[in-house]
Order: C-alpha cells, then structure tokens, then sequence
C-alpha cells in the first residue's frame, strides 16, 4: 500500500548545513540560541537503500527546526555504508525525516521492516537553506 500526500505526518524545519567554519548556535531564522537533540533520522540513499542513523543535531525549539552539519552526516552515513555495502559510499542521498524516540526505540527500528518504519516516519515540513555572509569588510556586489 502507497501512501499518499495526505497519510504523511508532518514534523519540524531541517537545514543540512553545508558550512564548515559557521556551528549555528544561533538559529539562523530567529537568533535564539539553539540546544543540541538527539535524532532518529531516516535517509534514503541511491539506489533504494533506506537507512536509519542516531544523530545529534542543533535545534532551535521556537522555529521547530534541525540544523545537522553536512560532514559529521556524510561521515557517520560513510561508516554506517562500509558495513554492509561499500560500493554504496559517495551515492546521492536525501535526508526525509524523522522518528521520534517515544513511538519506538532505536534498537527496535533497525529490526523494523521497511513499512513499519513508514509508519512511524515524520517527513520534514520544510527543507531550507541559508547563505552565510561573513561578518566584517566585505565588497558589495
């Protein structure tokens, strides 16, 4: 069974910070401070591989939104890929969502089947994106 735009649960912003040098402690939308959370995240790599990774993230509580570096992502996702398939490494992949810790545990989602996890799975109401513009002198284009 499929499911459609309606039988989708709907949680939280997330933006994959893509910039090395900038930590966001600062929630880029709303200059409140963030706080460090635990996620479950679901992610689907190329070519039809689900996969479910534990991860802190930033996370500002006022915008309901997850800021997750892109490298710390794309190492733990290389490391959990080594395991099982290593020609999987370096795949386009897309982050989709979350799981909440209270529907089920961590242990238990990795035994889950696939739809199970469907079922559980919150899809990001928004993916955003944000340019850094460095602080100090700077030529105005």
């Amino acid at each position: 069974m499929k499911k459609t735009k309606d039988d989708l649960k709907y949680k939280y912003k997330f933006f994959l910070n893509p910039y090395k040098d900038q930590a966001f402690t600062r929630c880029p939308k709303c200059e409140n401070k963030t706080k460090v959370r635990k996620f479950i995240f679901f992610i689907h790599v190329e070519p039809k591989q689900p996969i479910i990774l534990n991860k802190s993230g930033k996370f500002c509580p006022y915008c309901e939104m997850i800021i997750v570096n892109q490298d710390e992502l794309e190492k733990l996702l290389c490391f959990t890929i080594e395991k099982f398939d290593p020609k999987m490494i370096g795949n386009k992949y897309i982050v989709g969502g979350t799981i909440d810790k209270s529907d089920i545990s961590f242990k238990k989602v990795q035994e889950l089947e696939f739809e199970e996890v469907i079922k559980h799975l919150y899809v990001f109401k928004d993916i955003l994106s944000f340019k850094v513009i460095p602080g100090g002198w700077y030529k105005k284009p």
